[in-house]
């Protein structure tokens, strides 16, 4: 069963499947988390099935069945899991993409992250993607961490995959056994820190980082210096130093617009708290090695001294 914020989207391509007008080249692009992945292999599933009605598989026919088994001969991962493809991956896949289907109609090419190719590997798969063998089809996404090769960005229909709300998100939580967590005090930031993708929220409640962030907001509310040290360590930095960003924006939207004296000196404040948390990022970042109790220590004098 497909997430519901992607039913749309898996209509649209059963629909496209069912009146034969499938791109060759699909890729669906969006934030990390939203899964991109499960969507794309339901459909590599939707073309290989030998039963399928208005587009969807029927799950129990022998393409079915050996899909599902992860055996199927008409399917396709370009390189390893663990590792970029290469220029004889692409070889080898042009030698399997040249042989006739054994048991399904299609052969389907699973190329994961369009954004890991590197222009040898995109121009070795060009004659591929713009000469298709009859039914054969390419299935990518891009998580737009970065601008794709020119060569790879041409040959591809990309769908944009978009999120559900904060209270899909917490209904999905919800059937997910994961309820509870939505209901903690932080949650909207927890939401805002990931980017309100379900499965990376997903993640970052089951490893218990929900509870730190608490925490750790907690501790800076109260300035609690030695807990925050304690809490800002290189595991934790990445996300813990967007999360006090975000919180201080939050503290700064909210007396933006009043006309008051006493609010308007306390927007300068957190004006310049929040610019301070956007520069030690920047200075993290390019600074990895320091001491980062002594990087974190110089951090909150600042923050004492620009709060005073």
């Amino acid at each position: 069963m497909i997430e519901p914020w992607l039913e749309n989207l898996q209509s649209i391509a059963h629909s496209n499947i069912k009146q034969g007008r499938m791109p060759n080249a699909l890729a669906l692009r969006g934030d990390k988390g939203l899964g991109k992945q499960k969507l794309l292999l339901s459909l590599a599933q939707s073309l290989l099935c030998l039963s399928s009605k208005n587009g969807l598989p029927c799950g129990h026919c022998h393409s079915c069945e050996l899909y599902i088994a992860g055996s199927h001969p008409e399917f396709r991962r370009l390189g390893q899991s663990d590792k970029a493809a290469s220029i004889d991956d692409v070889r080898d896949l042009q030698q399997w993409l040249s042989s006739k289907p054994s048991i399904s109609v299609a052969k389907v090419v699973y190329l994961g992250d369009l954004s890991t190719f590197s222009i040898a590997v995109a121009n070795a798969l060009l004659k591929s993607i713009e000469e298709p063998n009859t039914n054969s089809y390419f299935l990518a996404y891009d998580p737009r961490t970065q601008q794709l090769i020119a060569t790879i960005q041409s040959r591809f229909q990309f769908w944009v995959v978009e999120g559900p709300n904060q209270q899909q998100c917490m209904q999905w939580l919800s059937d997910n056994k994961q309820g509870r967590s939505s209901q903690l005090p932080g949650f909207d930031l927890c939401y805002r820190l990931c980017r309100g993708a379900p499965y990376e929220l997903l993640e970052f409640v089951r490893s218990g980082q929900q509870k730190q962030l608490q925490s750790l907001i907690e501790f800076w509310q109260a300035n609690a210096t030695n807990d925050i040290i304690k809490m800002l360590n290189d595991k934790s930095m990445p996300w813990a130093i967007d999360a006090l960003i975000l919180h201080e924006q939050s503290s700064l939207k909210s007396t933006l617009g009043n006309n008051n004296k006493a609010a308007q000196d306390k927007s300068q404040i957190l004006m310049r708290r929040y610019q301070r948390l956007i520069e030690f990022k920047r200075e993290f970042r390019i600074s990895l090695g320091l001491n980062t109790e002594i990087q974190v220590l110089n951090l909150l004098q600042d923050m004492q001294e620009l709060t005073c």
